[in-house]
């Protein structure tokens, strides 16, 4: 089960949900209707990226609770004034089929005086996060679909390493500066970007997908003036010799072009 917990904290001699309201208002303040254009709500628990939410009530005076997620799915209530209570109920798990904004409403009544208050919790459901790879070579970006979220969030699956011509990868980064290494094994919570990054490689004969005539030219002439070198040392001497060098000289000059040290 996929769930992101919310805990809806109470005072400890709870007669209203308004007092519920009181405490999270310190950080999460009521929004009027007026202020936003939309529904009343009292609290905003923000957004989820989670379809499953299970939300907890930590009060002690309440003996009835009414939960109704906002979503036209049947409200839920347990009355607790007979000694007995649905724990299910009082710390609901409710699953959403849809992304979106959902106003929860939860009303208690008094086990004593039986007086009875409401509050509205505004949150947003966002579906499952996503991971999205920049590859920074031309290629589109990639985004991965995680498939659970919540408590119940996994680490996204590497994919293979990109290519680029005539540059090396170097990994993948959370910062497009690609200086923060990205770790594989953090499960996923919310939306991740990921920057491909690179470094211009020292070249290998395969970087650049272009054939180097001057690199084979220099080693088959190299191979060319040694081996008429060689044969010519029986009747030249040194200076036969001395071809057979220059030629082995020229080839290799070839060959460390071919392998891209110059």
């Amino acid at each position: 089960m996929e769930s992101s917990s919310i805990t809806l904290k109470t005072a400890a001699s709870l007669l209203s949900v308004l007092a519920v309201v009181a405490i999270l208002a310190v950080a999460l303040p009521g929004v009027s209707a007026e202020e936003t254009g939309e529904q009343h709500y009292d609290t905003d628990l923000g957004q989820k990226w989670s379809y499953t939410i299970q939300f907890v009530f930590t009060g002690s005076s309440a003996g009835v609770i009414t939960w109704d997620f906002g979503d036209g799915s049947d409200p839920i209530t347990d009355d607790a004034r007979d000694g007995t209570s649905d724990h299910t109920i009082w710390n609901p798990v409710h699953t959403y089929s849809d992304e979106g904004v959902y106003y929860v409403t939860q009303t208690v009544t008094a086990a004593g005086n039986g007086s009875t208050d409401s509050a509205v919790f505004r949150i947003e459901i966002m579906g499952y996060p996503t991971v999205t790879l920049v590859y920074n070579n031309g290629q589109e970006n990639r985004v991965i679909q995680m498939e659970s979220g919540g408590s119940e969030a996994v680490a996204a699956e590497r994919p293979e390493d990109p290519t680029r011509d005539g540059y090396a990868f170097t990994g993948w980064f959370t910062d497009d500066a690609c200086t923060q290494a990205y770790d594989w094994s953090s499960v996923v919570k919310s939306p991740v970007t990921l920057y491909a990054g690179w470094t211009e490689s020292a070249g290998d004969g395969s970087g650049s997908g272009e054939t180097d005539w001057l690199a084979i030219g220099l080693i088959a002439a190299g191979i060319v003036i040694a081996a008429i070198s060689l044969i010519a040392i029986a009747t030249v001497g040194f200076l036969g010799a001395l071809g057979t060098l220059i030629g082995i000289v020229v080839a290799i000059a070839g060959a460390l072009r071919f392998m891209g040290v110059f």
